[in-house]
């Protein structure tokens, strides 16, 4: 019986901490100078581990940190002057050679799908830039996770005419978006890790993607 594998997209299969530290940037210059140093410094901290980290993502800690200092709608234009920046500079991300081995170590074994919550705009010309369709069938925008998590799988399964009892893999770093989701439907969840959050109810969790890759690749070979 074929599989489902849903990945996520910023920080499991584009990875780079540097878009983290642009946007701090950007936000920082709203801030005058005191505060400016104060946040860039804690920024800093938690993407270093000195401090426990304040969030689920690298997004969801800067906009956490930046509540103290500038309105929620400052911080969605600071966010999309990143993606913007993202997708003109090469070097703020990449894709590690160890994602690509095991995408085309488990396509023969499952059907693979690709979810962000970004917009298409911010998604499409980074998908192209890797060929990752040319690994993924599905790739997913827009998903709204984890509220639309279990719909999108459901309307793959339908698609793929595979049973509803099919086995489904989510791999992610948001725990809240990727990996719980899919505990609560009752699938597996391996767990990207990489801030070293506290532990939380998943099949499988460690700091990176490589760590995991063995086991994934087992899960999907199964």
């Amino acid at each position: 019986m074929r599989k489902i594998v849903v990945f996520d997209f910023d920080g499991t299969v584009i990875l780079g901490d540097q878009p983290y530290y642009r946007c701090a940037e950007i936000i920082s210059k709203q801030l005058n100078s005191s505060d400016a140093d104060a946040f860039l410094l804690k920024v800093k901290a938690a993407l270093t581990h000195s401090i426990p980290f304040p969030g689920e993502d690298g997004w969801n800690l800067l906009s956490n940190l930046s509540r103290e200092y500038i309105s929620s709608d400052a911080f969605r234009i600071a966010f999309h002057e990143t993606r913007k920046e993202m997708l003109e500079n090469d070097g703020m991300t990449y894709m590690p050679d160890s994602v690509k081995l095991l995408l085309k170590r488990i396509k023969p074994y499952a059907v693979l799908a690709l979810a962000s919550n970004s917009p298409p705009p911010y998604v499409e010309p980074v998908v192209r830039k890797y060929s990752l369709d040319s690994y993924f069938s599905y790739v997913r925008p827009s998903a709204q996770k984890p509220a639309g998590f279990h719909q999108m799988v459901m309307q793959i399964i339908n698609q793929e005419k595979l049973p509803e009892n099919c086995r489904v893999l989510s791999i992610g770093d948001h725990y809240i978006n990727d990996i719980l989701p899919a505990v609560e439907s009752g699938w597996d969840g391996a767990f990207v890790n990489p801030f070293r959050l506290d532990p939380r109810k998943s099949t499988i969790s460690a700091e990176n993607i490589e760590s995991l890759s063995d086991w994934i690749t087992d899960w999907a070979q199964m």
